[in-house]
């Protein structure tokens, strides 16, 4: 596609992905989206990219947070204690993922709520601290937040979509992707992590599935990926540009089919016992 415009892409995303085309749902199994022309319950992009999180240095992290909550309550373990103890420090890595994720979730919201009057007055907020209210007073929010706002000043942003719901019914995937923009005048699909680091291959992964699946549903391909990590310590970002497409998308579904073959309910191993053992 040639040079195109803000508003034609605007109008083509609103005709080819109107609202309701594609919806959440959730499970025990896990997190869904219907596509409801054909009734295709997908599975997530993160769901499918998860058997990727098996990062050595977390279990390592976890373990210290593990040995560090022994050590703060060494005189207080008895007979009595000891296994309230002893459980409690397995789950303190958790208390820290979830308190972590919590925020991340909070400061992304203060930034879609500022992408989205955006893009329904046509004008920029003058503060992004205007959509910050209630108990949501935490620092570390702020600060995403204010990281977000700080991005769109410095990259001239011209925001096209946020929060936008794609879908490959060919390869059998769904997903939210955080942001499409004009920056500094180049078509960009961007992905707002709050991670303490970017330099993570599965994002790669993930972001190119939703470029793909953009491109199949309304022929547009943004020229550029970015992943921008919004700091929760200052008004601050980092970004990462996706090398590959085209070489991150194969690796997401190949990804994809590890994934499905884990999980299709068929026997992996077939137990064998002595008598079975054939003696030669």
């Amino acid at each position: 596609m040639g040079k195109i415009t803000a508003k034609q892409i605007k109008e083509i995303i609103h005709e080819k992905i109107p609202n309701g085309l594609i919806i959440p749902e959730h499970s025990e199994d896990g997190h869904f989206y219907r596509h409801t022309p054909t009734d295709s319950l997908l599975h997530s992009v993160t769901t499918k990219s998860s058997i990727l999180d098996n990062s050595p240095h977390l279990k390592q992290w976890a373990a210290k947070m593990a040995v560090d909550y022994i050590d703060k309550r060494l005189y207080e373990i008895t007979p009595d204690t000891k296994d309230d103890i002893y459980k409690a420090a397995q789950m303190a890595h958790r208390d820290i993922f979830q308190d972590a994720g919590d925020i991340g979730t909070t400061g992304h919201g203060f930034v879609e709520d500022y992408l989205t009057e955006w893009l329904d007055t046509g004008k920029r907020p003058e503060d992004i601290r205007t959509f910050i209210k209630g108990d949501n007073q935490d620092y570390r929010a702020f600060a995403i937040a204010r990281s977000a706002e700080l991005f769109c000043r410095d990259y001239n942003v011209e925001p096209i979509a946020s929060e936008l719901r794609v879908a490959s019914v060919k390869y059998g995937y769904a997903g939210t992707l955080d942001s499409l923009m004009m920056v500094n005048g180049i078509f960009t699909l961007v992905d707002w992590k709050t991670s303490n680091s970017i330099q993570k291959d599965s994002y790669a992964l993930q972001v190119s599935a939703y470029w793909q699946a953009l491109k199949e549903m309304t022929g547009l391909k943004p020229k550029k990926i970015w992943i921008v990590r919004l700091d929760k310590g200052q008004a601050k970002y980092e970004i990462v540009e996706v090398n590959n497409i085209t070489k991150s998308f194969k690796a997401f579904l190949n990804t994809c089919k590890v994934y499905d073959w884990l999980n299709n309910g068929s026997n992996k191993l077939y137990p064998i016992n002595q008598k079975n053992v054939i003696k030669l």
